[in-house]
């Protein structure tokens, strides 16, 4: 899923607050603000709301959620969304092949997905982040919830947190409670509303 950068996503709510108002182009460029930066703004929203889905916060989800009816285009945008097919193939110079091997139990070099539900099978201390991004044990629900958290933490960890709609400890409080989590700004998750939520934005 395409996603904008962080600059784009500081500039999206002043430049389209400005094209609703209808603000000519001249006074656009008097702010600052050109043309060009308009429409690129506008097409990374098009681009999130593809496929009814759209990279946002929990909270602005949580809106949605109760109001199916509230505009897309008036949530938080988050700057990186990327599901587990997508981490399938995926390298960066931080999750590199070589991490991507790495255990995600709690042990001393683990990540620290330290809960073994009993939707999961085989030896959970053996089970490796590639190993999670593929998984499909006996509970369809779990399937979700575990390439989900690892497809968020993976992201998390490639951009150090920055810009995007879970944290690596977001994600492993999610994991390791079961689904059941409290979004920084004080709304809560169950595990049927998070698996809402990670369909919203793409994560399944």
């Amino acid at each position: 899923m395409s996603a904008p950068t962080p600059h784009q996503v500081r500039t999206a709510t002043p430049t389209c607050g400005a094209a609703r108002a209808g603000l000519s182009r001249r006074q656009l460029v008097r702010a600052g603000l050109s043309v060009g930066t308009v429409a690129a703004t506008l097409k990374s929203n098009t681009v999130l709301a593809a496929n009814g889905t759209v990279c946002i916060m929990a909270s602005a989800f949580s809106s949605l959620d109760v109001n199916p009816l509230t505009s897309q285009a008036q949530t938080e945008v988050a700057g990186a969304c990327l599901d587990a097919q997508s981490w399938n193939n995926r390298t960066t110079s931080r999750v590199t092949t070589n991490f991507k091997q790495t255990k995600l139990n709690g042990s001393s070099n683990g990540l620290g997905f330290s809960t073994h539900y009993p939707g999961v099978n085989g030896n959970w201390s053996s089970v490796t982040v590639t190993d999670a991004l593929g998984y499909a044990g006996p509970d369809p629900k779990f399937n979700q919830l575990l390439r989900s958290t690892v497809a968020a933490y993976l992201t998390a960890y490639d951009l150090q947190d920055v810009g995007v709609v879970l944290t690596r400890a977001q994600a492993l409080t999610i994991w390791n409670n079961a689904g059941v989590w409290t979004d920084p700004h004080g709304l809560q998750f169950d595990l049927a509303k998070t698996l809402r939520y990670f369909d919203k934005i793409g994560l399944v």
